[in-house]
């Protein structure tokens, strides 16, 4: 076994989840303060409406997700990621969580910007604020873990709560700890996470059919080949004989 497999395997973080904490921590740990100034590169790459729909700034749609506000954002963010994106991801296989982390930045970012409009005359600061991070796309996640498993328990601090509630919950503290920030991007998230458990992306999403050829085919054979990667099914079995999503 080659050492990055090994360390996948100790650290039990499956490809696409640890890409994306790896990315963003590194964005973060970036001494913007020293190259660019923090508050002036932050000002350029957030989702802000305003930028976008005024000054044509189309970029901002992209690079938000991946620059956080402090230490704290990141942390609030990167460690729900870890171990949700760790569960998701070793359920659904690299290829399938990739394409849903896709599906809820589109939702999440199009809810944001379109309420932002919307309410402009009515939350003047919706449409100038300058909203980042990845919690949008965390949100999701929590939704779908929520519903797979929306019968059990959880503990809470001291508190027993049924898992199919932690979204919101969830929704609620960081909608007061952050002062209101980001509210139709979280939703965004929740909504789309809701929506893939309903099988409603099954019309643009492959089948398990359609994604065991993939990870079998010659295309793929350089990213299944990848430490951490995370298949759909066990390469012992035929490449007919799938699992169910989460």
């Amino acid at each position: 076994m080659s050492t990055g497999r090994k360390l996948c395997a100790f650290l039990r973080i499956p490809l696409i989840t640890s890409c994306c904490v790896a990315f963003c921590t590194t964005m973060f740990l970036i001494d913007f303060h020293q190259l660019f100034g923090w508050k002036h590169t932050a000002k350029h790459l957030c989702l802000s409406s305003h930028e976008i729909l005024r000054s044509g700034q189309v970029y901002r749609i992209f690079t938000y997700t991946f620059v956080h506000k402090g230490p704290w954002h990141l942390a609030v963010t990167m460690i729900p990621m870890l171990f949700v994106g760790s569960l998701v991801e070793k359920q659904v296989g690299s290829i399938l969580f990739f394409l849903f982390l896709i599906i809820c930045w589109v939702i999440s970012t199009t809810l944001e910007v379109a309420m932002a409009t919307m309410l402009y005359h009515v939350f003047h600061s919706l449409f100038h604020g300058c909203n980042m991070g990845f919690s949008g796309i965390a949100f999701g996640l929590t939704a779908v873990l929520s519903q797979a498993v929306k019968h059990k328990q959880c503990g809470l601090c001291i508190f027993q709560v049924p898992v199919f509630l932690l979204p919101w919950i969830f929704f609620i503290l960081y909608f007061v700890c952050f002062h209101h920030g980001a509210v139709f991007l979280h939703l965004g998230g929740i909504v789309a996470g809701y929506a893939y458990k309903s099988d409603v992306f099954n019309c643009c999403l492959p089948s398990p059919e359609k994604l065991a050829e993939w990870e079998y085919s010659n295309h793929f054979k350089c990213l299944v080949q990848l430490p951490c990667f995370s298949a759909q099914i066990t390469p012992s079995i035929h490449a007919k004989t799938v699992v169910r999503r989460v």
